[in-house]
């Protein structure tokens, strides 16, 4: 098995389980959508306005690729724990593809979220 074909066999497995249940993604936009309306509001009662939304939103960007990260790490603690994560190893698969591959759906998700 290819080391590209691999990736996107895991990152598609990750994909499928996230999607078992869309109100977590629904909540993430939710959220953005209303941090963004705060800092908006918060802008035009100092009298900045855009200006200050656009220092926030990319501030927000950053936040939401630092939870990517963490919900990366959190994916390979349960992948782990789940003793899968010792087979993938074990598997004809280098390491180093085993490891993007855990984290890849995470980080990829963290990455639409902060664009």
């Amino acid at each position: 098995m290819t080391s590209v074909r691999f990736v996107a066999t895991i990152v598609w497995r990750d994909a499928r389980l996230a999607m078992t249940s869309r109100a977590p993604f629904l909540f993430d936009v939710l959220a953005v959508l209303a941090a963004l309306t705060i800092y908006l509001f918060v802008g035009r009662f100092v009298g900045r306005g855009l200006e200050f939304l656009a220092f926030v939103t990319a501030g927000i960007a950053a936040m939401q690729l630092q939870a990517a990260v963490l919900r990366a790490v959190h994916g390979l603690d349960r992948e782990q724990a789940s003793g899968g994560l010792e087979m993938l190893f074990t598997g004809p698969v280098r390491p180093a593809v085993v490891a993007v591959s855990v984290v890849g759906f995470s980080l990829a998700r963290g990455a639409v979220f902060a664009i």
